[in-house]
């Protein structure tokens, strides 16, 4: 028996001359200890110390030995698998800062989502996914720091450590490709990327690539039958987009002026605002359904007046005012636990939301997230960039008529404080976020419930403005 476990493993030998070769053979040095287990298991072998020196060509040691077999005895009284490589008992710093399996299984469902949503992940993205991991495991982010940086890459600093992320990745892949064999090799495929014109603009082509996909994610979850949406998607079919309020700007737009043309720019006092910045984020369905607003103030704490002047809407605060990826995660299980108990719409059934990456930074694009539309059923749908404007419903009648409204309020001349501006929105937001508007705005992108997907509206309609 020990001479077909030496026999088995021989090709392995000469690559471990080096401390370079255990270093990158991990996974195969892993497997080579659990046979030697198996062989001190059955009385074949002694103890570790004879392992040690009957396997001195492999470079065994003693001391990992009895590690791995304490990790046996504990994964058969857990009953778990002993397949997979634990990083603590790889060989060196090898494993350090590793993936759990609970980890790996989150990644996955982040990749596959993201790969149903049209946006499929390039290698460097699904890496910065895992640093916040890495960092946990290697214990130089805590939970309390996590929570706060969320998926802000800025913060966890992703260029100082691309080298060990590169083991993490590789480690990852081919734990992948074991337990997913066939999956990952629908994934494993060329990223043909957009010419630099065509990526910098929204083109016709991109807009009916979009089409394709949304048509067929929306009969994969019953909201398209016979070529029509169905009834369901009045409370199954939704979209979302941030909307900000800025105190800063130094123009009023959608103001009618009398001045000379040769003059140039029209200028006019404007009041000094101290309010910052701030964020709203409304769901709107394609039935005309809003969803309450969920807010984000300027601010770094709490102010319970905030409740007394908009008491429908859930505000949190940011010190920039705008929306975080781990604010967003929080407002999307919001969003799904009201609509669930308000609208009977069952667990069992899909919802889809349709929204953007998040701007810059991929605030929407979060593991958390990824993992809360997994776990309750969401179906989220990413538009590329460049598209919101053709394909978002937000942004056509909802989102115009508030920004006119509050140019509006804006032209008063009055200052606005925080509570004064947070006020203001309330009326704007009652003004524009109407059934009848959202409704168009839905109707502004070809999708009117009843009704056959109509790509005419974007591509021909509205073709001139936006190609």
């Amino acid at each position: 028996m020990q001479f077909l476990v030496r026999k088995r493993w021989d090709y392995l030998k000469p690559k471990l001359r080096k401390q370079s070769g255990i270093m990158s053979h991990g996974l195969e040095m892993y497997y080579l200890y659990l046979d030697i287990c198996h062989l001190i298991k059955t009385k074949i072998v002694k103890n570790a110390l004879a392992a040690e020196g009957c396997f001195a060509d492999w470079r065994v040691n003693r001391m990992k030995v009895g590690r791995v077999l304490k990790h046996l005895k504990a994964q058969e009284d857990a009953g778990g698998s002993v397949d997979d490589l634990p990083g603590e008992f790889a060989t060196g710093r090898y494993g350090v800062g590793y993936l759990t399996e609970e980890q790996k299984r989150d990644m996955w469902v982040h990749i596959t989502m993201f790969a149903k949503s049209n946006r499929t992940l390039t290698i460097s993205q699904c890496k910065q996914a895992m640093l916040k991991f890495y960092l946990l495991n290697e214990g130089i982010l805590t939970e309390e720091k996590a929570k706060e940086c969320g998926h802000d890459l800025d913060m966890l600093d992703y260029d100082s450590y691309k080298i060990p992320m590169e083991k993490v990745w590789r480690d990852f892949k081919e734990w992948t490709q074991r337990n997913y064999p066939k999956e990952w090799a629908v994934r494993d495929r060329r990223l043909f990327a957009l010419q630099g014109e065509h990526a910098a603009h929204c083109t016709r082509e991109v807009v009916s690539s979009c089409y394709d996909k949304l048509s067929a994610l929306l009969e994969e979850c019953g909201l398209v039958k016979d070529g029509k949406i169905t009834t369901d998607a009045n409370t199954r079919l939704w979209s979302a987009d941030e909307k900000g309020f800025d105190s800063s700007s130094d123009k009023i737009k959608y103001m009618r002026v009398a001045a000379p043309t040769a003059l140039g720019r029209a200028t006019a006092d404007a009041p000094g605002n101290s309010f910052g910045h701030i964020t709203i984020c409304p769901f709107l369905a394609a039935g005309g359904l809003c969803s309450p607003p969920y807010v984000v103030m300027t601010g770094t704490c709490h102010m319970r007046a905030w409740k007394e002047t908009w008491s429908e809407a859930k505000v949190s605060a940011t010190p920039s005012g705008g929306m975080t990826a781990q604010l967003w995660t929080q407002y999307v299980l919001l969003f799904n636990d009201w609509l669930r108990a308000t609208h009977d719409v069952k667990t069992t059934e899909p919802v889809v939301l349709l929204i953007d990456s998040g701007g810059g930074s991929l605030i929407h694009l979060s593991t958390d997230f990824t993992m809360l539309c997994w776990a309750r059923n969401l179906r989220p749908f990413v538009l590329p960039p460049y598209v919101t404007s053709a394909l978002m419903p937000n942004d056509q009648q909802p989102n115009s008529l508030a920004e006119k409204r509050w140019q509006k309020v804006r032209a008063e001349g009055r200052e606005l404080s925080s509570l004064a501006a947070l006020d203001c929105i309330h009326e704007v937001f009652d003004y524009a976020f109407q059934p009848k508007t959202i409704v168009q705005g839905w109707a502004a992108v070809g999708i009117r419930v009843g009704h056959a997907i109509n790509r005419d509206v974007v591509l021909v309609d509205r073709g001139q403005q936006l190609f």
